[in-house]
């Protein structure tokens, strides 16, 4: 089990802040089974999938490693 798919750690995947030039910044990590997708611009936007496998380290989620 890698950081990233460890549950008790939520490590993202992804962080970027908001620039000064107005660029959204965003974030992605794994939680519960699903990939998280959150982009803070204007309107803030948050998107969450269910993922079958880490794509960080192939685990398969919700069950014994590959």
């Amino acid at each position: 089990m890698c950081i990233y798919c460890n549950s008790a750690v939520s490590a993202h995947i992804i962080s970027v802040e908001q620039g000064e030039d107005w660029s959204p910044g965003v974030s992605a990590y794994v939680r519960g089974g699903a990939l998280h997708v959150e982009v803070d611009a204007d309107d803030n936007y948050y998107f969450a999938a269910p993922v079958n496998y880490c794509p960080m380290c192939g685990r398969k989620l919700g069950g014994d490693a590959l």
